[in-house]
């Protein structure tokens, strides 16, 4: 266990510090935009933006938003692992939805999501990096995703553990218990809902290091 959190850790502190740097990563990939037809090329996301920019052969950019792409994928050279962003609608308020852009960490039943914060105080993060606060506290905003609904991460046990404890009480109980894993802690409520995942679908694979990452 004590492995698979410290390569947890090294994926999230190169993630974040790639995207602090706010300069332009370019990557192979793809664009699938709203009417399914498929773009290939040179591609980068802009998060403060929230747009998507291919780049052509001749070198001319062109950007893509939330509302007119349905997801884009890519190779992410630097950390070595797949990356795919989907675009769902977000409710600010009760009322009002925007399309937006999120990182898909995990699949399933619970789907487990991340968004870039648009502002990151660097020197910030460098006071307070330490074992309550994660320079990944300062980057990303996590989610659960169910029945087309958002909740944040830090709902965990208010939200969604009584929800799914109503139909494997035993069962999320005793792997909890067996595991040791704190409710209240991020990395723990996501191998939670993992292996919810894997009690409601039998042919659901858990969640590879590759795919995941480390919260508090």
């Amino acid at each position: 266990m004590k492995v698979f959190f410290n390569i947890l850790t090294i994926y999230i502190c190169f993630s974040t510090i790639c995207f602090a740097t706010d300069k332009l990563q370019w990557h192979s990939g793809k664009i699938i935009l709203e009417d399914n037809s498929e773009i290939n090329g040179e591609i980068s996301y802009n998060y403060r933006h929230g747009v998507i920019m291919l780049k052509d052969e001749k070198g001319m950019t062109k950007a893509y938003s939330a509302a007119q792409a349905s997801y884009f994928e890519f190779f992410d050279d630097i950390m070595q692992v797949p990356r795919r962003y989907i675009s769902l609608p977000f409710y600010s308020d009760a009322n009002y939805a925007s399309q937006m852009f999120f990182e898909l960490i995990m699949e399933g039943e619970i789907a487990v999501f991340r968004k870039e914060k648009k502002n990151i105080n660097l020197e910030f993060i460098q006071q307070h990096d330490n074992d309550n606060f994660t320079r990944y506290h300062a980057s990303f905003d996590y989610y659960f995703f169910e029945n087309g609904k958002f909740t944040s991460l830090k709902d965990f046990s208010k939200k969604m553990l009584p929800k799914i404890k109503k139909k494997y009480d035993i069962e999320i109980s005793n792997f909890i218990e067996a595991n040791e894993l704190d409710t209240t802690i991020g990395v723990h409520a996501i191998l939670i809902a993992d292996f919810y995942n894997s009690l409601v679908d039998a042919d659901y694979r858990n969640l590879q290091m590759v795919q995941s990452v480390t919260v508090e």
